[in-house]
């Protein structure tokens, strides 16, 4: 899995990386939601994960500016959050939303099942 980590905590991005990582997985992170979208270009995950609450932007208004790029569109976006997330999460282009409480086996599996759909719209966007 290439996943790509957006948070303005250094500490949740290291948690989180600890958690859902196996030697198989790259997975690259930034705590400046200013400079991610230029990164995302660059690594071009299989997955992202943005957090909701951030300074200065927040995890909506960023994953609509993901979804506003025609490289990276097409890439899967996770929200995730310490505390209430919009209900119309998918209007901004969100596939999905962990709480920040969830369970490792529940992140994971999330992860898991979002990175194959990237891997496959990656292929389908080849294809084209």
């Amino acid at each position: 899995m290439k996943c790509f980590i957006v948070d303005d905590n250094q500490l949740y991005i290291d948690i989180i990386t600890h958690a859902i990582s196996t030697p198989n997985d790259i997975i690259k992170s930034t705590t400046n939601p200013h400079e991610a979208i230029e990164q995302i270009i660059e690594f071009y995950p299989d997955v992202i994960v943005i957090d909701f609450v951030m300074p200065d932007i927040s995890g909506t208004q960023l994953a609509e500016r993901i979804k506003n790029v025609d490289q990276i569109k097409h890439i899967p976006i996770i929200l995730i959050s310490a505390g209430d997330i919009p209900r119309d999460f998918n209007r901004y282009g969100i596939d999905d939303y962990i709480e920040k409480s969830e369970s490792v086996e529940t992140m994971k599996k999330s992860l898991e099942l979002f990175s194959n759909i990237g891997k496959i719209n990656k292929h389908v966007k080849k294809m084209r």
